[in-house]
């Protein structure tokens, strides 16, 4: 039996390093892909949601609930900003 130690293994102790950039990678992977889902979604809300203004226009629901229609113009304005940066490539 011998009273040596064995030194740890240079590949255990540079997986570790290794390990932070393909975390960094994956984590960047998926945040790409969620503000890509919610820009599109806003950009999108943004392009169909006039549509729905005539109408509440023509029934007198823009008149009769002010604050609510406000609240669309509000959801269309931010659904602008948002979603001006949507490329279909």
């Amino acid at each position: 039996m011998s009273t040596s130690e064995t030194p740890l293994p240079t590949r255990l102790v540079s997986s570790t390093s290794q390990t932070v950039p393909i975390v960094r990678h994956a984590i960047g992977g998926i945040a790409s892909g969620f503000t890509a889902s919610v820009r599109a979604t806003a950009f999108w809300v943004a392009a169909l949601l006039p549509l729905s203004y005539l109408p509440l226009l023509a029934t007198g629901f823009a008149g009769e609930h002010a604050l609510a229609f406000l609240g669309l113009l509000a959801v269309n304005a931010v659904g602008i900003a948002v979603g001006s940066g949507h490329r279909t490539d």
